[in-house]
């Protein structure tokens, strides 16, 4: 499990924040994150909790498994900072679930429309 300050700071976004409110997904909250000199708790989803977001978008799991396998693996996007460049598991598909639900990437700091 990805509890690394990167992971932490990928997560703290609306978007995965609103499936720990929707969902059962309260399992493991980094506890004590600091932005804005708040205190605050950031949930951290579990790799296989990352697939349960989007499952469903696909009908076969060899499809899915071709598409994140094509986003990590070729991604060109010709901004370097945009490529898909991650950690762990848990971060790359992270990366994915935000690109594929959201159009979004992340360039370091911060989710952005692509």
């Amino acid at each position: 499990m990805d509890n690394s300050k990167g992971y932490v700071v990928m997560c703290d976004c609306p978007e995965i924040q609103s499936f720990k409110r929707s969902q059962e997904f309260t399992d493991f909250l980094y506890h004590g994150f600091v932005t804005s000199d708040e205190m605050q708790d950031v949930w951290l989803p579990r790799q296989d909790q990352l697939q349960d977001m989007i499952q469903g978008r696909w009908a076969l799991h060899k499809d899915l498994s071709h598409d994140f396998s094509f986003m990590v693996i070729f991604d060109t996007d010709p901004d370097l900072e945009m490529r898909c460049v991650a950690s762990t598991s848990e971060q790359a598909f992270l990366q994915f679930v935000m690109l594929k639900l959201y159009h979004k990437k992340w360039n370091g700091e911060e989710w952005v429309i692509s």
